[in-house]
């Protein structure tokens, strides 16, 4: 993707719109996904927080985790990976789509976390 892709994107991922059914703003499990705080987010799984909550856009935090984890090295991948892994451990909809009909794996470029969400791990 290229960056100035990446912008627009980001952008449109901040413009609030009307929010409908159970699709909120950002909550603190798609922020700490995003960042890829994997302390944060298993407090928040273990204090029974949603892990399909939807945002506006409909994105849930499982696919914050896989769309930010394809901008870091190889290194820090290795944190989203963990990430991805623990959603999905706590039952994340791997098939979740976004307003736009994005799946996580739709999302994310890296094999390590695409094997995760095509169940091949």
């Amino acid at each position: 993707m290229t960056r100035f892709r990446f912008i627009v994107l980001f952008i449109l991922l901040l413009i609030p719109t009307a929010a409908t059914g159970e699709e909120t703003e950002l909550t603190p499990l798609h922020k700490a996904a995003a960042k890829g705080d994997a302390d944060a987010i298993k407090e928040r799984i273990a204090a029974g927080a949603d892990v399909d909550t939807k945002d506006w856009g409909g994105w849930t935090p499982l696919h914050a985790a896989a769309f930010h984890g394809k901008f870091h090295g190889n290194r820090a991948v290795k944190w989203f990976v963990a990430l991805v892994k623990e959603f999905v451990r706590a039952g994340a909809d791997m098939r979740a789509r976004t307003k736009a009909g994005r799946t996580p794996s739709d999302l994310t470029d890296k094999p390590e976390i695409l094997e995760i969400l095509n169940g091949k791990q």
